[in-house]
């Protein structure tokens, strides 16, 4: 409380006894509502601030690290909530629905298409699980929002963190037509059929802001939509040690993690031994300082940290040791920043088409 000051007032002394009443009704009202001896004073608190969208770091896979689970679509199209100390199941959602984004304690996923082709987005708690919203986005005409890629056709999305907590989800559709070859002479009228029939290939793109709170998602443009992804503070600092961890080891590429937190280092090896797991990813913080290492097969992917632990998705692989093929599915991996090991690892959703084609 601010009291009136008494030096303003010297000019009269009928100013100053003023003055001066002021200043002990001030104390009194102050006195009549300070605590009382013996109760502590509890200082009014604001609610605390929602936490930036966190987007996937793979199709179908968010990770929120500060909350020790990651979000991902199942084999069998389900979600589910991972723990990611040891790699155990939280829960599961039978709803079919691919993970794009957490936003505070919301899950923001991809259900399969509307009977027009529509982009169908629901939310799930976090928490449990639960069902809680439905929105369904309008495409172009001809546009498709798949869930997973056809042999001809393709629906891409790609979720950031937009401003005032809200999601901004850029997508892209793509197809073309299948065209086999074509063999004896006697199928030129069916070649010429297929010339009239077939359409141009499809290609288009927008953008989607999604207000998880309200319940609204609000169809962009893609330049639109890029405009309002949110640049996080902390992505400039990340930026600056990377600058300078480069100037160090100008070997070494530098990749932020999806939440701006942590920086790769990624070293190759001329060791041939290491042929499979040839690249060498040393993990920073955001103040340069060293968290771990461990040996990969790729550069780079999309990744995040929680403590001494890294988490990416790692694409099929298949490998043959003695008279053994080894074949692994595209799956998570957590990953042992201190020993360099594999902690677990789980099976994942691929949204690729990995299917036959023409001939």
């Amino acid at each position: 409380m601010t009291f009136p000051s008494l030096h303003r007032f010297s000019a009269s002394p009928r100013r100053a006894r003023c003055a001066a009443a002021s200043f002990a009704l001030a104390v009194a009202i102050a006195l009549s509502v300070s605590t009382p001896i013996g109760v502590t004073a509890r200082a009014a608190q604001d609610p605390p601030a929602a936490r930036p969208p966190i987007p996937a770091i793979h199709d179908g896979v968010v990770v929120d690290a500060a909350g020790e689970t990651a979000f991902i679509m199942t084999l069998d199209g389900n979600v589910q909530a991972v723990n990611l100390a040891d790699g155990s199941i939280k829960w599961t959602q039978s709803t079919t629905a691919k993970p794009l984004a957490l936003v505070d304690r919301t899950l923001l996923a991809q259900a399969p298409p509307g009977s027009s082709g529509e982009l169908v987005l629901v939310t799930l708690d976090a928490a449990t699980g639960a069902s809680q919203q439905r929105m369904d986005v309008a495409l172009p005409a001809g546009a498709r929002a798949l869930l997973t890629d056809g042999p001809s056709e393709r629906f891409h999305v790609r979720p950031f963190a937009g401003e005032n907590a809200a999601a901004v989800v850029l997508w892209t559709y793509e197809a073309s037509p299948l065209k086999g070859v074509l063999g004896a002479p006697e199928m030129e009228e069916t070649a010429e059929a297929m010339r009239t029939t077939i359409s141009v290939p499809r290609n288009t793109d927008g953008g989607i802001r999604v207000d998880v709170t309200a319940g609204r998602a609000t169809s962009l443009s893609t330049a639109e939509a890029e405009d309002q992804i949110r640049t996080t503070p902390s992505a400039d600092a990340v930026a600056r040690d990377a600058s300078a961890a480069r100037a160090a080891t100008p070997a070494a590429r530098q990749f932020r993690s999806v939440d701006d937190r942590h920086v790769l280092h990624s070293t190759r090896s001329s060791d041939p031994a290491r042929w499979w797991t040839p690249y060498r990813w040393t993990i920073t913080d955001a103040a340069g300082e060293t968290v771990g290492a461990a040996d990969a097969p790729v550069s780079m992917a999309p990744f995040a940290v929680a403590g001494t632990r890294l988490f990416y998705v790692a694409h099929p692989t298949s490998r043959r040791s003695g008279d053994t093929v080894i074949a692994e599915a595209l799956r998570l991996r957590a990953l042992d920043l201190r020993a360099g090991t594999e902690l677990w690892a789980i099976p994942v959703a691929d949204t690729l088409y990995r299917g036959p084609l023409p001939p």
